[in-house]
Parts: C-alpha cells; structure tokens; sequence
C-alpha cells in the first residue's frame, strides 16, 4: 500500500502542520519521525514534487534519510520514497520554473506558496536535488491533479450542509463553483482569498485537505488524513508504531536514518508484523490487535510462564490482563472468549507473542550497530 504524505506539505496558511510551534530541533525530529514510520510501514511514500523546496526542515528531513530516495531496501532504481514530479517536467529545477511562472503570470507575488519559494531559496535546492537524484526513476503524476483538486472542492460547496454549517451564503456557493470551472491557477491560497473564506479556518482546513486527497489520488495512494485510510492514518501509525517499542519517545536519532530503514524493512519479523496489521478489516480490529501488541511487548516474559502452564491458562490471562485494561468491553451478549476470536484467533495470539519477542530482539541488535 503506497501513501502521500500530505503533512509534508504546507498548509492553508503557508506553515507546516507538524508541530508548527515548537523549536527547530523538535519540529526537525517530529518531522523525521514522521517519515520514518511510512518509509517502514508504506509500499512507496511519496510526496508533493515542491515539498523539499517550500520547506527547509522537509529538505534536511530528506538529506537524513537521503538513500531512501534513491533506492529501496533490495537496492532497486525505485526508491522508496519519491518527490513527484508533474507529467512534463524534466526534473526539479524544470518543475520550480514551470511553477514560478504561473506565479507570477496570475499576479500572485504575494501568494504563501510564492513566499515560501522565495523563503527557502527554492531554486537553489531545486537544483541540489536534480544533482543528487540524476541516476533515480523519477515518480511522476499517473492522473491529473488539478482536474481531481476542482471536482472535489466543486462538490464540496455544492454540498447544502456543509455551505450551512460554514455560513457560507448563496452567492459565494456560486461564485465557488464558477471559479471550479474557469479559474485559471487553482490553488487554495488564491481560491480562499478569491471567495473571501481564508479567515474561516474550518472552511480553509477542508478545502486544503481536498488538496492533500488530489495529491494523492494523482499517484493513486492514500493520504495520512485520520478520515482517510483505516491503516495509514497518522492517528492510527502512530498508536501502532509506540505498541511496538518505536515512540518519539523511545526511538532514538541513531535509528532515523536509511540503513536503519532498510535494515528493518527486510526483517521477517516485521514483514509478518505488516501482514497482520494489514489483514485486519476494520477500526476494532486494529484497534484490539495495537493493544495487544502494547501489551504483548510490555508482559511477554509473564505470557510465556504462562503459556508453559497451559495454553488455556495463557489465554485466559491474556484475555483477562486486556479486559482490565479497557481494551475488551466488560459487558457483551456472548462470553469475552468468543467475542475476542471473532477478530483475533487463538492461533493468531500465540504466534503475535513469538513474532513481537522477536522483533524486539532484532530492533535491539539494530539499536546496537549489528
């Protein structure tokens, strides 16, 4: 499953949405840690071809782990990760012209985007990137963004009650879906000021997140938005990543960095770990399978005591120490047992305790430099 990093990406207001009002050093890490989890748990990660060019720390986040844009964990041309490029565009110093001309065509000098380009000296890094990715298979655009990007905020203000609840009035409703349709440069920041909506933060928010979902619809992946994708949301990673011994907390810089990346990729214990996670259908079962992970990592020497016992006293014990927990209802029509195995078989758990064990022990030798 291949995901677009629409936090990597400014937002409506020019900034970017991680951690935004923190020191550099944070946001530096947050963003590091950010892309850290979708390079291990995503196919392909990609990002807007203009990412690294708007924003310094997304570029230093780039040079951190710089190798998994120009390879993946097996030493293939197709990189991991990607800043996509439009259909035509030869590379990244071509995509910033091509864009700085439309700028500047439409008199949108004073534009975030624009200022964002002229903040973070964009031609320079353009060129930079071209350099350093001469050799890697470019990922370009499979559909039309913009086409996408139209549709969605058409519809949007077409919608009556989302025009109610935002006290959006008729005539800004059709002058929106005018400017859908004949708005030569669409872009969000010029849209907003256009319709009179950009102090309307709710209304900003959502028409900058049907954006994040163009963008990724352009390379036919899944965005990071919680409303998106019940296993790539950054909600949702983020739980799954700290159940496994990998927090902002507890991962440590040593471990951002692309050998690490690909040295993870490639363990049989965390390809099996991906597997279950992306068997499972629904919100409850990820969300029962995460708890028990967490839990699995913090009591395994507890469990296979009692797994020596008996199965059924290992069952019994787990199932009982994640009841207390809250994880399982205290009150279903069926008993706790059967109302588990309908989401994790009994067969599941016991090998979740030996792969968890052994993924432990692969992170700790990694941790360690071997």
């Amino acid at each position: 499953m291949n995901v677009y990093l629409d936090m990597f990406d400014i937002d409506e207001m020019g900034e970017s949405p991680i951690v935004p009002h923190k020191g550099a050093s944070e946001r530096f890490n947050a963003h590091c840690m950010y892309l850290f989890r979708y390079l291990l748990l995503a196919d392909r990660v990609y990002m807007q071809g203009s990412a690294a060019l708007k924003s310094n720390i997304i570029y230093r986040t780039y040079i951190q782990f710089k190798e998994c844009f120009e390879k993946d964990e097996m030493s293939s041309r197709t990189p991991i990760a990607s800043f996509v490029l439009r259909e035509a565009c030869e590379g990244y110093y071509d995509y910033f012209r091509l864009r700085e001309q439309e700028l500047l065509r439409n008199c949108e000098t004073n534009n975030a985007e624009f200022y964002s380009y002229k903040l973070n000296n964009a031609k320079n890094i353009s060129v930079k990137l071209d350099n350093s990715l001469q050799n890697v298979d470019y990922k370009r655009r499979e559909r039309s963004v913009d086409k996408k990007f139209r549709y969605l905020v058409k519809t949007t203000f077409l919608d009556e009650n989302f025009c109610k609840k935002h006290e959006i009035d008729s005539k800004t409703q059709h002058l929106s879906v005018d400017l859908c349709d004949n708005l030569d440069l669409f872009q969000t920041y010029r849209l907003l000021h256009r319709l009179g909506l950009f102090e309307n933060k709710n209304v900003s928010h959502a028409i900058r997140e049907k954006y994040y979902i163009s963008n990724a619809f352009g390379v036919s992946s899944a965005t990071t938005l919680a409303m998106d994708n019940i296993h790539l949301n950054y909600i949702t990673v983020n739980y799954l990543f700290g159940a496994i011994g990998l927090s902002m907390a507890t991962t440590p810089l040593s471990l951002l960095n692309s050998s690490s990346i690909f040295k993870i990729r490639r363990l049989q214990s965390f390809s099996k770990l991906k597997k279950i996670y992306f068997s499972k259908d629904s919100p409850t079962e990820i969300n029962l399978l995460i708890q028990m992970l967490d839990n699995t990592r913090k009591s395994s020497g507890k469990y296979t005591a009692l797994w020596k016992r008996s199965p059924q006293t290992f069952l019994s014990g787990f199932f009982e120490d994640l009841s207390e927990l809250g994880v399982l209802p205290k009150f279903v029509a069926m008993p706790l047992y059967d109302w588990v195995i309908k989401y994790i078989s009994d067969h599941e758990v016991i090998e979740l305790i030996d792969i968890v064990k052994e993924f432990s022990r692969d992170i700790s030798k990694i941790r360690s430099g071997n």
